[in-house]
């Protein structure tokens, strides 16, 4: 909601979206927003297996920590991977192994496919009847929670359904 706040084109062709019932833009703005703000920046995984990574060999046993944060910033992979673009996962499919915000291969996120739907769910209900505006000029920081990483300043905005009401938005973690 923080960056559709920020981004009034973005929050109009998704509320456009919803009023016809689709819900393809509002995946790729769920897809998009786990790209440049992932609730985790790294997974550990020990290797099972000797691996070869980057012209390193490592034993089995040795325990990795691919980063999130640094797999989706990759400019190769994701054209200005700094800027909120969902139109980026219209003109193409979220990569296996390069968009990772739940982990990737066997120990993906269980819960990915629900936690996905469910912001499907969220944004299509909250857009249906409302907008949402910032507080400040400021983009919301990153902060962290245990883990976590979390809004900075607890993403105030102003939601406008019918009546101007203001909320404070504290995620707390998790899928």
């Amino acid at each position: 909601m923080e960056r559709l706040a920020r981004h009034p084109d973005h929050q109009a062709r998704l509320i456009e979206e919803i009023h016809a019932g689709q819900h393809e833009f509002c995946d790729a703005v769920v897809k998009e927003t786990l790209l440049l703000r992932p609730v985790l920046s790294l997974v550990g995984r020990r290797l099972k297996a000797p691996m070869q990574i980057g012209g390193v060999s490592l034993p089995a046993g040795v325990t990795v920590a691919p980063s999130i944060y640094l797999m989706h910033r990759r400019a190769d992979i994701y054209p200005d991977p700094g800027r909120f673009r969902p139109e980026r996962f219209l003109e193409q499919r979220a990569g296996t192994y390069t968009w990772i915000p739940f982990g990737g291969g066997v120990r993906r996120c269980l819960g990915a496919a629900f936690a996905e739907y469910e912001m499907r769910i969220v944004l299509s209900t909250l857009f249906d009847s409302c907008t949402v505006q910032p507080t400040n000029e400021r983009s919301e920081p990153v902060g962290r929670r245990g883990i976590t990483h979390v809004p900075g300043r607890g993403a105030t905005a102003v939601f406008g359904c019918g009546v101007a009401v203001l909320l404070r938005l504290v995620l707390v973690g998790g899928c």
